[in-house]
């Protein structure tokens, strides 16, 4: 979590035996994929491929900020697991509403589509062995929720976006946060970004940073929520760690063996 501000990225980060395994400056060689830019707090997978594994030792890497030098605040989160490989696993949700017509934590249980929705992400991600854990609905604070109704403003640690992800504070849990709000623009003229996520990954396991979680448009939820839920496992996808199978420039590539 890089609380230096402005926008900050690893730059490097070397094996205990000296290897270069994510350089900024030659990041499409890389054996490690870092996102190159972030808006203030940030999170990093490590291993993420099955290109590298764990070493023993010290790993050293280097965190630099478009702003210049500052205080900054740095954590690592170790999670072990009983064998090898894992082939399943149980992912807890907080759904917040920000002053939504019709749809809040009061009737989200019974809203049909809300609850299609969530059908819908349940099903992509019992896939891959995947359940969903508890669900616990949150409204947006009053007095921020009419500011978050609408994301004005997605770019910079200041924006409506990374504050709207800060909410998150009051969350009692460490579950994965989805922010439903009416729209998000910055997709171009005309146009509606149908969802955010903090970061890929973004920050698991601590609440409140502008990092803790993913923001979806709700507007097609009675229409078609389906497609609301698709795009909640896609971003949610993200805020764990994956990445797109193939970048729209069509250099870039997940690093995972078992994408076609």
């Amino acid at each position: 979590k890089g609380k230096v501000g402005g926008t900050s990225v690893v730059s490097r980060l070397t094996s205990p035996g000296g290897e270069l395994l994510f350089d900024l400056d030659n990041y499409l060689q890389s054996k490690v994929r870092i996102l190159p830019v972030n808006d203030g707090d940030f999170g990093m997978l490590f291993p993420n491929s099955p290109r590298v594994s764990i070493q023993p030792g010290r790993y050293s890497f280097t965190v630099v900020n478009e702003d210049g030098s500052g205080p900054g605040e740095v954590f690592a989160l170790v999670k072990k697991s009983p064998s090898q490989t894992l082939s399943q696993g149980k992912l807890p949700l907080n759904i917040w509403f920000a002053g939504l017509n019709g749809l809040s934590a009061q009737n989200a249980a019974t809203h049909t589509g809300l609850q299609g929705a969530l059908t819908e992400v349940k099903r992509i991600y019992s896939g891959v062995g995947v359940s969903i854990g508890e669900v616990s609905y949150f409204d947006v604070p009053a007095s921020k929720a009419a500011t978050f109704r609408v994301i004005d403003t997605v770019e910079g640690k200041d924006s409506e976006l990374r504050q709207l992800f800060e909410v998150s504070a009051g969350a009692p849990n460490n579950a994965m946060n989805f922010f439903l709000v009416d729209e998000i623009k910055g997709g171009g003229f005309g146009f509606t970004i149908l969802g955010v996520a903090g970061g890929i990954p973004g920050i698991p396991f601590e609440q409140g940073t502008n990092a803790s979680g993913v923001a979806v448009t709700a507007m097609d939820l009675s229409a078609d929520p389906a497609s609301v839920g698709r795009t909640m496992a896609h971003e949610g996808g993200h805020w764990l760690g994956l990445w797109h199978t193939s970048e729209r420039n069509g250099q870039m590539h997940d690093p995972l063996s078992d994408t076609p």
